[in-house]
């Protein structure tokens, strides 16, 4: 929610899980649900108190790491 102007969407949180935590894809049924209570808990509080509840957790945002590349790649062979 920090990263999106205090909104998350369950879906992208539930593939973040499932993502650093393979292990867990098995109980996908069972952990969908509970995670959708959680982001609907999340997206009701304020920026600030999201920001403040991170601080308590000692939560950090992490940044993408994933580069943006504008225009078109080079075509192979067009050097000629």
């Amino acid at each position: 929610a920090a990263k999106h102007k205090g909104s998350a969407n369950p879906g992208a949180v539930i593939g973040s899980i499932m993502s650093q935590e393979p292990d867990l894809r098995s109980r996908a049924k069972e952990i969908g649900p509970i995670a959708g209570k959680i982001v609907a808990q999340v997206n009701k509080l304020s920026e600030d108190e999201q920001s403040a509840q991170m601080a308590k957790y000692h939560v950090e945002v992490k940044e993408n790491k994933q580069k943006k590349e504008e225009g078109l790649q080079e075509l192979q062979g067009s050097h000629d």
